[in-house]
């Protein structure tokens, strides 16, 4: 919801304190006391176990490649943790394919909000209209990627319906492409 208020015009808060602010509030919501230095390692191992968990789904390596070498520019945008995306694109030997990298922190602002997907499009020298755009988050990543009015491919691996998304955020925001998987993806490539 954080984000979601953000969005709406809330002022800009860091993942970090996101975070911080909803493991206090669940902890409060339960009756326990809080223990605000044992909240902040607890955020702070949150972060860790973010870089030392992320993994590299298959065939995510190979698509990369293909679409290197059709000369393809990409760019990643992610409401992750300030920083942690270039960290865990190095860490996942990927970052070599990347002409943008963008987070939350590059421009204090969440997908769907526009300044992500406008930074990433300026790096690249793209216009909306010429990007493909490829997400599994539906508000996130959908919503604001329609309202930059780029061509769509959401890979909905949760199995979520389409049809009571886009109702709850709008028809516009319906993807053009639904996949189950990113394996998907390389086959429609």
């Amino acid at each position: 919801m954080a984000i979601q208020d953000i969005v709406e015009g809330a002022p800009y808060r860091t993942a970090s304190d996101i975070v911080n602010t909803a493991m206090k509030r669940s902890l409060e919501d339960i009756g326990q006391a809080v223990d605000t230095v044992l909240l902040d390692e607890a955020t702070r191992r949150f972060k860790e176990l973010h870089l030392e968990l992320s993994t590299l789904q298959d065939g995510v390596y190979e698509i990369l490649e293909n679409l290197k070498k059709r000369e393809i520019k990409l760019g990643v945008l992610s409401n992750s943790f300030a920083g942690h995306t270039k960290i865990i694109l190095t860490k996942l030997e990927l970052v070599q394919f990347f002409s943008s990298i963008v987070d939350c922190g590059t421009v204090n602002a969440f997908k769907p909000m526009k300044a992500p997907f406008e930074r990433v499009l300026s790096d690249l020298k793209a216009q909306g209209s010429s990007a493909l755009y490829v997400g599994d988050e539906y508000y996130a990543d959908m919503v604001g990627a329609k309202s930059m009015s780029m061509t769509t491919v959401w890979i909905n691996n949760r199995g979520r319906s389409l049809e009571d998304l886009a109702t709850k955020y709008g028809f516009s925001s319906t993807p053009d492409f639904v996949l189950k998987s990113i394996i998907e993806f390389d086959e429609m490539l």
